[in-house]
């Protein structure tokens, strides 16, 4: 508590680029001096979001695979003809 009180006047002396860099990188909404953190690092806890991170990867490609990607492929056909109302364009994908 001492430091921040001390730096509390001329807050941007105490930060660095080490500091601003962790503050991109960590999941956090606000800067703080200090972040709770645990002695070592918990494997089971990078095992969990390593999968849960495969898992959603896998659920964006699906999505990307079965819906976005079929309307991108048919896409060139509907817009090249020259007389294609909205209304058609519609009736085409559906």
């Amino acid at each position: 508590m001492s430091i921040v009180q001390a730096y509390k006047n001329n807050f941007a002396d105490f930060l660095s680029i080490k500091d601003f860099a962790y503050f991109l990188m960590a999941p956090t909404l606000c800067y703080q001096l200090w972040y709770p953190r645990t002695p070592q690092i918990r494997p089971w806890f990078v095992v969990r979001r390593a999968i849960e991170f495969i898992c959603l990867f896998c659920a964006q490609v699906f999505i990307l695979l079965q819906y976005i990607y079929p309307l991108l492929e048919i896409s060139p056909k509907i817009f090249l003809k020259a007389d294609v109302s909205m209304f058609e364009v519609v009736a085409f994908v559906e």
